[in-house]
């Protein structure tokens, strides 16, 4: 009780330590650009630690956000240990160039040869204790935590961690259309969705847009209503009687006003403006079926009777003598729709989606009880999970129990962190710096890279609030404004267009929250907040080659762009560049198959893990043909597949040998059925198709690790979903790579080309479009604070409703997000960049219409021009920098542990499983080797089991 209470007291201690003016440790927090180095600072700074204590590795917890950067970082640690620990203690004559050697012996005050120990002294001890050597994800180290505590979370021991959402969902779909037989208020929800399926001439089946709907499930914004669906749906209605009794009154007010003027002898002619004036508004709302927004002319009309009629008129004694009676009518018409658009906006905006999140109060409930009984939590809950935890109980004991007692931490990818994420690390941090002196927390990361809001990353933990939190801890970080990864050009290019983009959607941004609320214009100023003192500064040694590097700026038709993405790659070629020196990069999955199309047709090899879809390929299709013939051996489709693939005629009919093996397939785990299919037609021995195979092999594991997986549901499962699996290519290739602006962050070319650098700068508001989880609150909102969070879509009708709020703020984050990937795009070229967009794409808030609206003010970009083919005109474009012929070393795409050493299967050898594995069943001791004759062994063993079983006579039959 004592040492509880102790813990106790110093998590309180941690937790409110914050409000000191000092701590005893420090924080670190480095906000870096693209290409200054992360990777190398973060690693330097682990190894500073263990060269100064080399036990300290057990203390020190690195955490990073991709298994790639973790495999990255504890290579370049353990190799860069190993290279001080090999340097020899006393300097050689000629120096040496040992990564790190330098910087420690400067920053640490250690002599050389004890940092050549110490280095080798922590290179043994994590590879003889590599288990505590914690350099892992952020998902990796909440499952320990989520596994230490799986009894006081209510999971059983067992549970299993599910990463894939899809088979979830669909079994929580098939559930709840089975509830629809007992419950007629799920059954009118889905009933709805039918009729708008039809609406839209699509089919009757429901279970994708119920799947689309539940994706909602997953994403970290998604807040559970407290309230019940019957709760939600009383409130709802409610809301649209009341707005149904007021819209009434305000239409007779308005039908008893054109009434008057009627009885009057007056037509709207006789009045200002006409059918264009107020007495038009009146007509038109008295007709109407909802209120009506005014204009300015029927706002002075209710100010004031001089604006009904002019000084000229030979009625204006007529009209302005219905003052009396006229001018309360008016007014109560406007007072009635200020309040009832306002009211009635927010109706609509929660009606379109009530359904919906009806729909997805029910899948919720149901996709737990699907988790619950295949005994599997869901990976996003994790966080949530650890936050319960975290939340009442004090920090130490808690990471205690994870069987490591961390004093030093390290978090990569800061600007990626989510909010529970952030609040889960909090009293852990805390902790640390309470009890421990020196730098022990450091948080690395850049803003302006984050382009994950939509999967719950949150920039404004770095930008501001880790900030606040840390204050009077925060140790100096020296500025990290070297691009070590791009040419003098590319860098001087890219602070030149983001400063000025920037600049300008600022001032666009302001003149956007003049309508929303005061205490929301300020939001306009984010955007210049973020990207301030972002310029960054060539590496020496690449300014001192003052002609390096190339940048070229092209606006174009969109359907004149693919040619001028060929004729770039084949200059690029025609110059000494290899096609793995070439990305393109792209802002969705739909833009890469475009590219891949053009660039496949020119004649080049292609990586893209976007357009190349696993069931495209006729390997994977043939394969999945003698699956279904396994099946279903009368499947005349499947057989024409099975036979165009071995070269026969569609309807040739299968051998009898062939019929035995397919049916045979169905005796036989999926993993096994499968290594036979490749054995027996040799599909392994097709270089082309290994890429494919392996990527069809991983789908097949992964779904036989479900519960039941047989040859007819994994078929049926690919219909849904294989199919549209993708592959990725090992980028060893000589194969240009097509990928997505998301894909590539952190990875560099020497050749970049963004082809469709024009998109939307603003939420997506049509189709499925941008869903928003909201919450009325104020005086104001009325009965509208009664529903709690409910979902609604991104669209203007926002701005005038009780959401207006959320709808600027959401408004401003995206022009965050999407000028973020403008960044992220142009920050990954080495030596050559090149940017193409169409100056008429519709739109306005579009980043092509930023970028075409500053480049005349780019005193340094020289406009030139080249003549199009055919006489088709000439084509203008931007050029900064010289082009130049490729270096010597051949190219490569390089990353930032350099050029990585992989083995790339030229076949895909398979083998039955029979011959590699050989299972001595205990059965064997009762059937033998001869299964098909009874030998008098056999026959011996069975007629001692059988007496041993019988007590009787009469008991023989029961025991046979």
């Amino acid at each position: 009780g004592t040492a509880r209470a102790c813990w106790m007291l110093k998590g309180g201690f941690a937790k409110y330590s914050s409000i000191f003016e000092s701590r005893m440790g420090k924080v670190k927090i480095l906000k870096a650009s693209a290409g200054s180095g992360k990777t190398y600072r973060l690693a330097y700074e682990y190894i500073k630690g263990v060269v100064r204590d080399p036990s300290l590795y057990r203390e020190t917890l690195a955490v990073t956000f991709t298994n790639k950067a973790t495999e990255q970082m504890k290579r370049r640690i353990v190799e860069s240990l190993h290279a001080l620990a090999a340097a020899p203690e006393t300097a050689p004559a000629e120096g040496d160039n040992v990564t790190y050697l330098d910087e420690l012996i400067r920053e640490t005050g250690l002599s050389r040869s004890r940092i050549v120990r110490n280095a080798a002294q922590a290179r043994t001890m994590i590879l003889h204790d590599y288990s505590r050597f914690a350099v892992s994800t952020i998902d990796k180290f909440f499952q320990r935590v989520a596994r230490a505590f799986f009894r006081e979370l209510g999971l059983d021991f067992d549970y299993t961690v599910e990463i894939d959402r899809d088979w979830v969902l669909e079994a929580a779909v098939d559930r709840l259309l089975e509830r629809t037989a007992v419950d007629p208020d799920l059954r009118q929800a889905v009933d709805r969705l039918v009729d708008e399926r039809a609406e839209q001439g699509k089919g009757w089946d429901v279970r994708p847009d119920i799947v689309r709907i539940g994706a909602e499930l997953f994403r970290e914004g998604y807040v559970a209503n407290p309230n019940g669906a019957e709760r939600i749906r009383e409130v709802y209605r409610s809301i649209v009687q009341d707005i149904g009794v007021r819209f009434e009154a305000v239409r007779r007010a308005a039908v008893e006003a054109t009434e008057t003027i009627g009885a009057a002898g007056l037509e709207p002619a006789d009045f200002f403006q006409g059918n264009r004036g107020f007495v038009g508004h009146l007509l038109r709302q008295a007709g109407s079926d909802k209120p009506l927004p005014y204009g300015s002319y029927f706002q002075q009309a209710t100010e004031s009777a001089e604006a009904w009629v002019g000084k000229k008129s030979s009625v204006r004694d007529r009209i302005l003598a219905l003052e009396s009676v006229l001018m309360p009518l008016l007014r109560e018409v406007r007072e009635g729709i200020d309040t009832l658009i306002t009211d009635g906006n927010s109706c609509e905006l929660v009606g379109d989606k009530l359904e919906r999140s009806l729909l997805l109060t029910q899948l919720e409930r149901e996709a737990k009880a699907v988790s619950a009984e295949q005994n599997r939590v869901m990976i996003h809950e994790t966080a949530a999970l650890i936050h319960r935890l975290v939340e009442g109980n004090d920090a130490p004991f808690i990471y205690e129990k994870v069987g490591n007692a961390y004093s030093r931490y390290m978090i990569d990818e800061f600007q990626d962190t989510s909010d529970k994420q952030w609040m889960n690390f909090v009293p852990l941090l805390d902790n640390a710096l309470a009890a421990n002196d020196g730098e022990r927390v450091m948080l690395i990361g850049d803003v302006k890279q984050s382009i994950y809001r939509w999967r719950g990353g949150d920039w404004r933990i770095l930008g501001y609030e880790a900030d606040e939190h840390f204050a009077g801890a925060l140790a100096e970080a020296e500025p990290m404004d070297t691009n070590w990864r791009s040419e003098r050009n590319v860098v001087e290019f890219n602070n030149g267009l983001m400063r000025r983009v920037v600049e300008r959607a600022t001032d666009e941004l302001a003149n956007f929250l003049e309508p929303a609320p005061p205490a929301l214009r300020p939001l306009a100023e984010i955007l210049r907040r973020s990207y301030e003192g972002f310029e960054q500064r060539a590496a020496p040694g690449k300014m001192a080659r003052q002609a390096e590097g190339y940048v070229e700026v092209v606006p174009a038709d969109r359907d004149r762009i693919g040619g001028l993405i060929v004729d770039r790659v084949a200059d690029m070629l025609d110059r000494g560049y290899a096609l793995r020196d070439i990305a393109v990069l792209v802002r969705n999955n739909y833009e890469a198959p475009v590219v891949a199309d053009l660039l496949l047709e020119a004649g080049h090899a292609i990586v893209s893990q976007e357009a190349l879809l696993l069931g495209g390929s006729p390997v994977v299709g043939f394969v999945m043909a003698v699956f279904a013939l396994s099946a279903t051996p009368g499947d005349s489709v499947a057989r024409a597949q099975y036979n165009a693939f071995l070269g026969r005629a569609y309807g040739a009919e299968l051998a009898d040998e062939e019929r035995d093996f397919l049916a045979g397939l169905l005796r036989s785990a999926l993993t096994e059925s499968f290594e036979r299919i490749l054995a027996r037609y040799r599909l392994g021995e097709r270089q082309d198709a290994v890429s494919y195979l392996q990527a069809l092999y991983q789908v097949v594991i992964s779904y036989s690790k479900q519960t039941i997986s047989d040859v007819p549901l994994l078929l049926e499962w690919w219909r849904e979903n294989g199919a549209k699996k993708t592959i990725y290519l090992p980028s060893e290739q000589d194969a240009i790579t097509i990928m997505t602006v998301h894909k590539a962050k952190g990875l560099e070319f020497p050749c970049v080309l963004i082809p469709f650098c024009d998109w939307d700068l603003l939420p997506k508001s049509t189709g499925a479009g941008t869903t928003l989880w909201v919450e009325a609150q104020g005086d104001d909102a009325g009965r509208f604070v009664e529903l709690g969070p409910v979902p609604v879509g991104y669209k203007q009708l926002m701005a005038n409703s009780h959401f207006a709020a959320d709808y600027y703020r959401e408004s401003v984050y995206a022009h965050v997000d999407n000028l973020n990937l403008l960044y992220v795009a142009l920050t990954r070229a080495e030596r050559e960049l090149y940017v193409m967009y169409d100056p008429a794409a519709r739109g306005t808030t579009r980043v092509s219409k930023l970028i075409d609206a500053v480049l005349p003010s780019f005193e340094a970009l020289r406009c030139e021009a080249r003549p199009l083919p055919e006489g088709a005109g000439e084509e203008r474009y931007y050029a900064f920098g010289t082009k130049s012929e490729a270096p010597q070393r051949g190219g490569g795409a390089i990353g930032n542990e350099g050029e990585e050493r992989s083995i790339v299967l030229e076949c895909f050898p398979a083998h039955e499983a029979g011959q590699r594995v050989r299972v001595r069943w205990s059965s064997d001791r009762y059937f033998g080797q001869d299964r098909e004759a009874v030998s008098p062994r056999r026959y011996g063993v069975l007629m001692h089991r059988l007496f041993e079983l019988t007590a009787s006579p009469e008991g023989v039959d029961e025991a046979l």
